[in-house]
C-alpha cells in the first residue's frame, strides 16, 4: 500500500517531532547537570564563604584582644619607666648631693692645709727665733 502525500507528510513531522523531542530532552538532561553542578559550586563557595566570615570574624576578635593587651602593656610599661625614672633621677639626686659634700670636705681640707702650712712657717720662724734667743743667752754666759 500506498501512502498518501498526507501521510507521509504527517510520518515526516512526527519523525521531526520525535527528533526535537529527543533533542529538547538532551537538551534539558545536559541544562539540569550542567545547573546541578552550578548549584554545588554555589553551595561549596557559600560554605567557603561562610567560613571565611566566621575566619574574618575571629580575626577581628583576636585583633581586638592583641590590641587590648597592647594598649595594657603600653600602659604599664609607660608606668614603670615612669617609676624607674623617678628612682634614677632621686639616686643621681644622692649621688650630686654626696658629691657635693665630698667637694665641701676637699675644701675643708685645702682651708686647713693652708692654715697649717701657715702655722708651720709661724712656728719655723719662732723656733728660729727661740733658738736665735738661745744663742744669744749662750753667748751672753760664755763670756
Amino acid at each position: 500500500m500506498t501512502k498518501t502525500y498526507v501521510e507521509r507528510t504527517l510520518e515526516t513531522l512526527v519523525d521531526f517531532a520525535a527528533i526535537h523531542r529527543d533533542q529538547m530532552q538532551a537538551m534539558t538532561q545536559h541544562f539540569d547537570e550542567a545547573l546541578q553542578r552550578v548549584t554545588a559550586s554555589i553551595d561549596a563557595l557559600t560554605i567557603q564563604v561562610v567560613q571565611m566570615n566566621a575566619g574574618v570574624k575571629q580575626n577581628s576578635q583576636n585583633i581586638e584582644k592583641l590590641t587590648q593587651a597592647i594598649e595594657r602593656n603600653t600602659e604599664r610599661v609607660t608606668q614603670a619607666i615612669d617609676r624607674n625614672t623617678e628612682r634614677v633621677t632621686q639616686a643621681i639626686d644622692r649621688q650630686i648631693e654626696a658629691i657635693n659634700g665630698h667637694l665641701r670636705v676637699a675644701e675643708q681640707q685645702e682651708r686647713t692645709a693652708q692654715q697649717n702650712a701657715a702655722n708651720i712657717s709661724d712656728l719655723t720662724k719662732l723656733v728660729t727665733m727661740q733658738a736665735a734667743t738661745i744663742n744669744t743667752l749662750m753667748e751672753r754666759l760664755a763670756s
